[in-house]
């Protein structure tokens, strides 16, 4: 920092209590009188003290100062999480792109019910079930089973 040059490492590491742009941290303690009375006899008996830490002076030096009976040290809560109230929609170059999702309904009266496959002869029965049963493979592996898909990868890759 004092030379004004910049060194770049892949061998990066962080420490978390050695952080040179931070010359002094303080801890906050908050004191708050006791506003209920209660029997605190036991703590009575024996004055309470707490510590602070000041990074600014020798970190060496712990400074103990004696608390009345009446005070408590109560740690101040975590802040809560701020829920946003900004209206969440989806980003308007996105408006026209239609998602493939599936759809979660069934149709009263399915095609299948209806139809049959009975009249047709085995030529043509063959030809509506390739028509009717082939399908993409979602995989290379499965491309690989198939010399159509073979063929068909060799021609795109040709292509480049």
């Amino acid at each position: 920092l004092h030379s004004g040059a910049i060194i770049t490492s892949r061998n990066v590491q962080f420490e978390e209590l050695i952080f040179p742009y931070s010359s002094t941290t303080q801890t906050w303690e908050y004191i708050v009188p006791s506003a209920t009375t209660t029997n605190n006899n036991h703590l009575a008996s024996s004055p309470s003290t707490f510590t602070t830490h000041d990074d600014t002076t020798d970190p060496n030096i712990i400074i103990t100062t004696p608390a009345s009976p009446s005070q408590q040290i109560i740690p101040s809560p975590p802040p809560q999480a701020r829920i946003s109230s900004r209206l969440k929609r989806p980003p308007p170059h996105l408006a026209d792109y239609v998602c493939n999702t599936t759809l979660n309904y069934t149709t009263p009266y399915p095609i299948k019910n209806y139809t049959s496959h009975d009249q047709l002869s085995k030529d043509q029965l063959a030809y509506t079930l390739s028509l009717l049963t082939d399908t993409e493979p979602s995989s290379y592996t499965e491309a690989c089973k198939h010399d159509c898909w073979v063929k068909a990868m060799q021609s795109e890759l040709q292509a480049l």
